[in-house]
Formats: C-alpha cells, sequence, structure tokens
C-alpha cells in the first residue's frame, strides 16, 4: 500500500482541496446517518408514551408545545437530516471518483508519453504484441485501485 501511495501522490497532491472536500462531506455523512434515528427516539420517549412517565421530563423549550406540533417538527428533521446525509454522500462520490479519474489520467498520460520516448530499437526488438499486453496489464491493474 505503502508502494501504491508514494507513487501516486505526485499526482494526488494537486488536488488537496478536492479531498478535503470529499473526506469532509464523508465524515458529515457518517455523522448525518447517527442523527437520523433522533428525531424518532424523541417521538417514541416524549409523544407515543404520554400516558406513562418518561424517565426524563421533556426540555423546557419544547414542554409547551403542542404534541401534534412535535410530531410535525420530529418529521421535518428526520426529512431535513435524510436531505443533508444524501447530500454529503453525493459530494463525497462525485469527489472521490473526480479524484481517481483525474489522477489515472496523469498516470495514463505519463505511460504514453514514456512509451512514445522509447527508442525505435526497443520497438523493433520487442516482441510482436508484447507492448500492447504490457500497457492493457498496467491499464487493467490501475483501473481496479480508485
Amino acid at each position: 500500500m505503502w508502494r501504491i501511495t508514494k507513487y501516486f501522490w505526485p499526482h494526488i497532491r494537486k488536488y488537496r482541496g478536492l479531498i478535503f472536500v470529499s473526506f469532509f462531506a464523508l465524515f458529515a455523512e457518517v455523522l448525518l446517518r447517527l442523527l437520523e434515528p433522533w428525531p424518532l427516539k424523541f417521538v417514541f420517549d416524549y409523544l407515543i408514551g404520554q400516558h406513562r412517565t418518561p424517565k426524563k421530563p421533556l426540555p423546557e423549550w419544547l414542554a409547551p408545545l403542542d404534541p401534534v406540533l412535535l410530531l410535525s417538527l420530529a418529521a421535518v428533521a428526520v426529512v431535513v437530516i435524510t436531505c443533508l446525509r444524501a447530500v454529503a454522500s453525493y459530494w463525497e462520490t462525485i469527489g472521490f471518483a473526480k479524484l481517481g479519474n483525474r489522477s489515472l489520467a496523469k498516470v495514463r498520460s505519463q505511460l504514453y508519453r514514456h512509451v512514445q520516448y522509447l527508442s525505435l530499437s526497443f520497438h523493433t526488438q520487442a516482441k510482436t504484441g508484447d507492448l500492447v499486453v504490457r500497457l492493457i496489464g498496467t491499464w487493467a491493474c490501475c483501473r481496479m485501485w480508485p
């Protein structure tokens, strides 16, 4: 893994901002996924079980509100959290895909430039199809990493 990172780092380091945004979106998605069930917990703990006394009283700033309004606020909170999680997931997916595509394009251009700079004696001495097999093998190997 270290060898791969050492090889790709010069191509990836130009996109530090994209890496930062993608990792931020990843952590935001995880955080929002953890927040998603909390409005439902609130509904089950305080609104559905109203006929019995809950272990913890309702927070002071929510106590004067109507139960139907509280239920509506919990539903809106679930929808907002889910939408924010979807946006974070989208930016994470797009960011890492852009990063992978841009860095692999640089690696491919470097590889093809190297092949073009090889001497004609190399191409005449190499077996027929050997270079093509090597390039396809290198390309297939690089396609598995991102």
